[in-house]
């Protein structure tokens, strides 16, 4: 029997409107094994369509006072979950609660997009959040391959992990979703996206949906990862 699900968004209404959420809003990352939907499309009349993989299935939604999505399906069973949830200008931010981790889900911009040819290249990217920092150096080749290496340090314990990633690559509309097919990283994701503002021969604009900022990755013409800082101790992928 094909599901219904009926989408509530509890919000409050003197920090948002309705028509902030008229859109396409598609998943940033999405480990193997897990069940959030790839996307949620909010429709002006006050109907949704959910997506998992190539299928969209119909739903609809209500703005009320407090700041919760509550997702209903109806099938067999009537099953209902409950979120916490944020809007930025270019994420919708889903807390799962529990210990759960958060979905991030990213508008689709009306556009002007960079296109596939001006994504290509190499960039490097360096940022600190709250509990690690991350370097990493990615290339985007014209046949829709990508290569990455990736350093993460944990200043607290200073230990430190490197690993490398290989892969495909999609852009519509601005957004790249990556492919991951080879990696020793131990976070095993069956896609990740990234949302690309502006690209030039200084580098790539783009959302840091886990900073929830605008950042610049600025182009090089090395693979090769800066040394780690003195001190810290190398944890070793797998194999």
């Amino acid at each position: 029997m094909r599901a219904i699900f009926i989408l509530s968004l509890l919000l409050n209404l003197h920090t948002l409107d309705a028509a902030e959420l008229e859109g396409k809003f598609v998943l940033s990352v999405k480990p193997f094994h897990d069940d959030a939907y790839d996307a949620i499309e909010f429709l002006p009349d006050g109907n949704c369509i959910l997506h998992n993989k190539d299928t969209g299935v119909a739903g609809s939604f209500k703005l009320y006072s407090e700041e919760r999505l509550m997702i209903e399906q109806r099938s067999f069973v009537n099953e209902a979950k409950i979120f916490k949830m944020r809007l930025t200008d270019n994420l919708l931010i889903l807390d799962q609660g529990d210990d759960k981790r958060e979905l991030r889900y990213i508008k689709i911009p009306k556009g002007p997009h960079p296109s596939s040819t001006d994504l290509v290249g190499t960039t490097k990217y360096s940022v600190t959040y709250k509990t690690h920092q991350l370097e990493n150096v990615a290339h985007l080749s014209a046949d829709f391959t990508y290569s990455l290496k990736m350093r993460v340090l944990w200043p607290e314990n200073q230990t430190y992990l490197e690993f490398t990633e290989e892969g495909t690559w999609k852009c519509s509309n601005g957004i790249v979703t990556y492919r991951v097919n080879k990696t020793n990283s131990p976070w095993l994701n069956h896609y990740y996206r990234e949302l690309y503002l502006k690209a030039g021969p200084q580098g790539l604009t783009f959302l840091d949906a886990i900073k929830e900022a605008i950042a610049v990755a600025p182009a090089v013409t090395t693979m090769e990862l800066p040394a780690a800082p003195s001190g810290y101790t190398l944890i070793k992928p797998k194999e």
